[in-house]
């Protein structure tokens, strides 16, 4: 419906927004729409359209804040969801393929929530992200 109003067609419309939505149909792992953006954007498969640049760093910073236990463990399961090929690799592999923009991604997250409704939980969990990148992660 959104495609229509914008008059342009679903494919085009599926690849222009696939930043902002493969980490929510990853969160919520709708394989059969990210199968379609990585048809409609010419890739062989979900994995080659999730591990591209723009992409990655969004799908992770998405998966890296989400509330849950171990975000880590979360966040691969998720990954694992929409394509068995993310089995062979690690989430540090992921993670280290490009530590700067998603380190930047983390940030502007954290800021895009207002002082109201950012708890103290969430910043720690941002900035413990951040520090794994660059400290620990090294």
């Amino acid at each position: 419906m959104l495609s229509e109003l914008c008059l342009i067609e679903v494919p085009e419309f599926l690849v222009n927004t696939q930043t902002y939505t493969l980490p929510y149909l990853i969160l919520h792992r709708k394989s059969d729409i990210i199968e379609r953006i990585a048809y409609a954007n010419g890739h062989t498969t979900v994995k080659a359209l999730c591990v591209t640049d723009s992409n990655m760093t969004a799908i992770l910073a998405v998966l890296l804040t989400q509330d849950v236990g171990d975000v880590e463990e979360a966040a691969i399961k998720h990954l694992y969801a929409v394509s068995l090929e993310f089995r062979k690799v690690t989430l540090d592999e992921l993670v280290r393929s490009a530590p700067i923009p998603l380190a930047e991604e983390l940030i502007k997250m954290a800021g895009d929530r207002s002082e109201a409704q950012q708890e103290a939980k969430e910043r720690v969990r941002v900035l413990s992200n951040i520090r794994y990148l660059f400290v620990e992660g090294r």
